[in-house]
């Protein structure tokens, strides 16, 4: 027979006090006594007493949930992303509701979900939506926009200077005496999307130096490392990629590999994110570090919610 779950009430009656002073204690409330607190603690541990978290909803109307969406987990950046946001919404005391949107079809059924589940709010990440489904997701749910470049009506945006980091990636490649060098990017899923001022970036800085952009938009890490290949053949040793994201650069790698080269010493390659596939043993990758780990994401939580 299962074992009927204890109530605040079961609670109360091993305090000594009454229930609403046990739904004060379960809510964090400041005001009652600490002996009083303790107490009431001491019984909720005796009964390894749990909120019921549809009750909570219905008398709150929260959930203490927040709905995360990701264009996928398979980028590292994303992972990691995900990962800490996960662990200050928990700090905070919320879960998370996690979900991918890899595609603008897949994302907007998510985005369109996402109030039908009764999130208290929502964190969209280098989200594939329409600019006007993320403002009516801002008008429905407080929502954070991470990690995109257009600041959206009803939302509060977060992101690296995408423009300065892919100059300064540029710049880097460019005085290490490398020629040409190529921008290497997946196309833009949105019109958010943090290629179009990576490209501009790179765009500014070779035709500040007098050379012409070589812009290449690939749709997979499969193709990133075939068209490396070809500008391999075609150049040689000398020539560098500035790339959209360690994901494309690790290709670029491959590539390197593949044709008998030495990153460095024959063929110069950077990323972006500084992600945990840059320091693999190995990769050592060059790239541009977004300062993820130093992100204030509990002040990220506290715009949200």
């Amino acid at each position: 027979m299962a074992r009927r779950r204890p109530t605040q009430a079961d609670v109360a009656r091993i305090a000594g006090v009454s229930r609403q002073l046990v739904s004060l204690v379960v809510r964090g409330d400041p005001h009652v006594a600490p002996a009083t607190r303790a107490r009431v603690e001491r019984a909720l541990d005796e009964l390894s007493y749990e909120p019921n978290s549809a009750a909570r909803t219905l008398a709150t109307n929260r959930s203490g949930q927040v709905g995360i969406l990701v264009p996928d987990l398979t980028n590292p950046f994303h992972g990691e992303l995900t990962e800490l946001l996960v662990a200050a919404l928990a700090d905070n005391g919320f879960s998370a509701i996690i979900a991918t949107g890899p595609d603008a079809a897949r994302a907007g059924e998510v985005a369109a979900r996402l109030p039908l589940l009764g999130v208290d709010a929502c964190v969209l990440a280098s989200p594939r939506l329409r600019a006007e489904e993320v403002e009516g997701l801002g008008r429905t749910l407080p929502t954070v926009v991470l990690t995109d470049d257009l600041h959206i009506p009803h939302t509060t945006l977060l992101r690296a200077d995408n423009r300065w980091g892919l100059d300064r990636a540029t710049r880097h490649l460019l005085t290490q005496g490398y020629d040409p060098v190529v921008f290497l990017s997946p196309p833009p899923r949105s019109a958010g999307d943090s290629v179009h001022l990576r490209t501009r970036g790179y765009r500014d800085v070779v035709e500040e130096a007098g050379f012409p952009p070589r812009v290449h938009l690939v749709d997979s890490s499969t193709t990133a490392r075939e068209v490396a290949g070809h500008i391999l053949q075609a150049h040689g040793p000398g020539v560098a990629f500035a790339c959209h994201d360690d994901r494309t650069a690790v290709s670029v790698l491959m590539a390197v590999a593949d044709a008998g080269l030495r990153p460095g010493a024959d063929v110069g390659v950077s990323g972006f994110d500084n992600s945990s596939l840059a320091g693999l043993p190995g990769v050592d990758l060059t790239s541009v570090d977004q300062g993820l780990p130093h992100i204030d994401l509990d002040q990220v939580g506290h715009d949200v919610l």
